[in-house]
């Protein structure tokens, strides 16, 4: 008789050791497809969210078209997506002029990107598509921009007509989730 309860305890801790390992792997796995930063949701931020916090929280920070923090954050989200790996990250863009500050998450499952704004608004692409535009005699400036598209060999200079153009049928689905716009000295 106690040799059968001894028995059954060990089947039953053996049980509970592969269900605590099982829990382990998947919460581990679940952590990195949601990406190494946990943002706020959008409906827990105040109403006082700054672009200072913006940074301690590790987002891509913009603030009038110039990256001012986040670099490293962006370089390791497009390493994650262009291996077919999903991943996250939290975009904040600050216009000193009228004092807005927008904050958009972006995040791709592995096949598509989807942007979700603090409004609600969530929008799909399927290519982030990335356009240099360097620096001329006459203009001393660096425009780096990654633009989220559904074509992806679409020039730039198509997507530039295209949201000149007033008739909809030459418009092409864009969002430039990112401009960072560099002055370089002459």
């Amino acid at each position: 008789m106690y040799v059968k309860i001894k028995k059954y305890v060990f089947k039953v801790l053996g049980i509970i050791i592969i269900l605590l390992v099982v829990l382990i792997f998947y919460f581990s796995i679940n952590k990195k497809i949601k990406g190494e930063i946990n943002y706020t949701a959008f409906n827990e931020l105040d109403g006082f969210y700054s672009l200072e916090n913006a940074i301690e929280d590790h987002c891509v920070a913009f603030e009038d078209l110039s990256l001012i923090a986040g670099e490293k954050e962006w370089k390791t989200f497009l390493e994650t997506t262009k291996k077919g790996n999903p991943s996250n990250i939290r975009i904040v863009k600050y216009y000193t002029k009228n004092n807005n500050l927008y904050v958009l998450d972006l995040s791709f499952d592995g096949s598509k990107y989807t942007i979700n704004n603090n409004l609600g608004k969530i929008q799909e692409y399927l290519f982030l598509n990335h356009y240099r535009i360097e620096a001329t005699e006459t203009i001393n400036k660096i425009k780096d921009y990654y633009i989220l598209v559904n074509e992806e060999n679409v020039i730039f200079e198509e997507l530039k007509k295209s949201l000149l153009s007033s008739k909809m049928h030459d418009r092409i689905a864009q969002y430039r989730i990112y401009t960072n716009i560099y002055k370089i000295k002459k």
